[in-house]
């Protein structure tokens, strides 16, 4: 068991896509940890603007982040067989924001 298991493999670097797409000088190569940084800012943004289509852009990018979470628990478990606590607890908190802004976009109906 490791802390940081897929985040310092080759996996770390763009979800282990892009380097693969665009080059390994490629500015597309940012680290998962960058990605979600700017995902947890962008949450916290649309809840303090937190209009209808906000909202919205909320639920789909908390989408996007557990689809995410769940192919780089995949890579995890299968490929590098291994178990990670803080990657771990980040898709217990993407699966968390997705609860979340579902209740906040249905809850407009």
């Amino acid at each position: 068991m490791k802390y940081f298991g897929v985040l310092t493999s080759k996996y770390g670097i763009g979800l282990g896509l892009t380097t693969k797409l665009f080059g390994e000088n490629s500015i597309m190569n940012a680290s998962n940890v960058n990605l979600g940084i700017v995902l947890y800012i962008l949450q916290i943004i649309f809840g303090l603007i937190a209009t209808p289509l906000i909202n919205k852009l909320a639920l789909f990018s908390s989408i996007i982040s557990c689809v995410t979470s769940l192919y780089l628990a995949c890579i995890l478990a299968f490929v590098l067989k291994d178990l990670c606590l803080v990657c771990v607890a980040t898709y217990i908190i993407n699966a968390g924001l997705l609860w979340s802004n579902l209740q906040t976009v249905y809850s407009q109906h």
